[in-house]
C-alpha cells in the first residue's frame, strides 16, 4: 500500500535507520523541485539542482530522541506530512528551541550544516 503517491512500504529502497525510523530516498523530479523551490522562496536559502528528498517515518513509542546533528547539505527542509496531534516535539536547531510558532505550513527550513535535534515525546 502506498504511504504517500509512488511509494510503496514494501520497496527495497527503505531504510531502517533504527528500530522506530525508517527512510526513503524520494526520486527528485521537475515538479517536486519546482513545489520545494516554491515552498522555499521566502526563506532567502537557495534550493540546488541537485537536490536529495527523503521521506521519513517514525514511530514513536514513549519517547524518540533524535540526536543532534548536522546535514551535509547546503539547507534543511523539514515538512510534516502527517502528524498525530498526541506527538509533542522538542526540535532544535543551533541549540535554540524553535517554538510551534516558526512551524509555517508544518514545515521548517534552515541552513543545513547547523546542529539540530530533539525529542518526540507520546504514542503514534
Amino acid at each position: 500500500q502506498a504511504l504517500v503517491a509512488g511509494i510503496d512500504n514494501s520497496d527495497p529502497h527503505w531504510e531502517d535507520f533504527d528500530d522506530s525510523c525508517r527512510r526513503y530516498e524520494v526520486p527528485v523530479t521537475d515538479a517536486l523541485l519546482a513545489t520545494i523551490r516554491a515552498a522555499a522562496a521566502n526563506s532567502g536559502l537557495a534550493v540546488p539542482d541537485d537536490l536529495r528528498v527523503q521521506y521519513i517515518i517514525y514511530d514513536v513509542k514513549g519517547q524518540y530522541d533524535m540526536e543532534q546533528h548536522k546535514d551535509a547539505a547546503d539547507a534543511t527542509i523539514v515538512i510534516h506530512l502527517e502528524k498525530d496531534e498526541s506527538i509533542a516535539d522538542d526540535f532544535y536547531v543551533h541549540d535554540q528551541l524553535v517554538p510551534s510558532s516558526k512551524w509555517d505550513l508544518h514545515g521548517l527550513i534552515f541552513e543545513g550544516d547547523v546542529p539540530h535535534g530533539g525529542t518526540f515525546t507520546g504514542q503514534g
